[in-house]
């Protein structure tokens, strides 16, 4: 790659400390082990030493620094504040850009939420899930209802104003009656942003060992598009409007670091497991912090891939997470930028999808309907390959 400066526009932290690993979970995480957090700290510094070997960044146009995990709210509130410090240091961040943090109910006491102000954090991500005990214990997350509450309040009471509520569906108990009263106390809370996640099995995770759960989901694939069109319809009743797949926003609080990548922008990414994109490449880390700290400690990059993007894989890409979008793709200018022939505009494919209700076409965008989102990653794929 070249030696320009890349302009960076996003930036996330990965921490892969969790107190417990969820059944559901494939992200790169591990149980916590506090003795562990300064080490770890301390690569995330020489990975930033060594990649900047390689590449030069320019921070001057940053929107977004994110922390996310695992837990970062397993960090001590000393090691958090060296980290956010270091980070200022080496980005000379702009003053509006967007700090955010995901925390986990257990987590969060006053102090915790008074020192995340303090440190500059304007939005947080809160890990509900489900306020339903029951789910949360068939979910085997570590808080009950109460915690999250307690910890909304903290974080309310600590003047975060842009709360992000995260919650879970389609899994294995639940009904569309719970669902509508998670749905309903997410909305009391009043919130300015909710993501809500389908459960999805993968590969290497407890549930992938759990055939009832497995079952339930291949069973229940009405029951699951009933729920995400229960969830579009009460959250926007409500004033959070969906602008994407799995997120939803009061106007104008759209999480700055997720449209970075849904656009296609460049962002970096520093620790286990996580991604970047950088022009006309992409690369993601190793998932095992072994894999991770045996990297940097040899003075080599802890890639776990790297690929440069020729113009198909730009394409498709553009497709991909365009449609993922509320607002979706302008087919016109997709074309010309991607320079396709008119010739094969989907004309007969896009007709077939409306017809189904999968997609709609107004003022030149192509969106997908709340029912076509269930099937984003399939119907740009089907889009893609017609183009091959």
């Amino acid at each position: 790659m070249s030696r320009e400066p890349v302009s960076v526009l996003a930036l996330y932290i990965h921490i892969p400390f969790c107190g417990k690993v969820c059944p559901f979970c494939s992200f790169a995480v591990l149980k916590d082990n506090p003795a562990r957090h300064q080490k770890y700290l301390e690569l995330l510094k020489l990975e930033w030493l060594l990649i900047s070997k390689t590449l030069q960044f320019d921070f001057s146009c940053l929107k977004s620094v994110y922390i996310g995990g695992g837990t970062p709210s397993r960090l001590k509130l000393d090691e958090l504040n060296g980290l956010v410090h270091w980070i200022k240091q080496i980005g000379k961040v702009p003053g509006n850009a967007e700090w955010s943090i995901e925390l986990n109910p257990e987590d969060v006491s006053d102090e915790y939420a008074q020192e995340l102000v303090s440190l500059g954090f304007e939005r947080v991500s809160l890990g509900v899930q489900s306020f339903n005990d029951r789910h949360l214990q068939s979910l085997r997350r570590q808080h009950q209802a109460a915690q999250s509450r307690k910890s909304i309040k903290a974080l309310s009471k600590a003047g975060i104003e842009n709360l992000n509520i995260d919650l879970m569906f389609g899994f294995h108990g639940q009904t569309i009656a719970s669902l509508a009263e998670d749905l309903q106390e997410t909305i009391d809370w009043n919130p300015n942003h909710v993501s809500v996640y389908s459960l999805t099995i993968e590969p290497k995770t407890a549930l992938n060992r759990n055939a009832l759960w497995k079952t339930w989901i291949d069973e229940n694939e009405a029951l699951i598009a009933s729920m995400y069109r229960s969830i579009v319809e009460k959250l926007e009743r409500a004033g959070i409007f969906q602008y994407e797949v799995s997120n939803f926003s009061r106007t104008g609080f759209e999480s700055q670091q997720n449209l970075v990548y849904w656009q296609c922008r460049n962002y970096l990414g520093l620790g286990v497991g996580a991604h970047s994109y950088c022009n006309t490449a992409r690369w993601g880390n190793v998932k095992r912090l072994i894999d991770y700290q045996r990297a940097i400690e040899s003075e080599n990059l802890p890639r776990d891939y790297y690929e440069e993007l020729d113009s198909t894989m730009r394409r498709d890409e553009d497709l991909m997470l365009g449609l993922r979008l509320k607002s979706g793709i302008p087919l016109d200018e997709f074309f010309l930028k991607h320079k396709i022939p008119a010739s094969v505009k989907w004309n007969n494919y896009l007709e077939a999808l409306e017809q189904n209700m999968l997609v709609e076409q107004s003022s030149g965008q192509l969106k997908l309907t709340p029912k076509g989102m269930l099937l984003a990653d399939e119907i740009s794929s089907s889009l893609a390959a017609t183009l091959s």
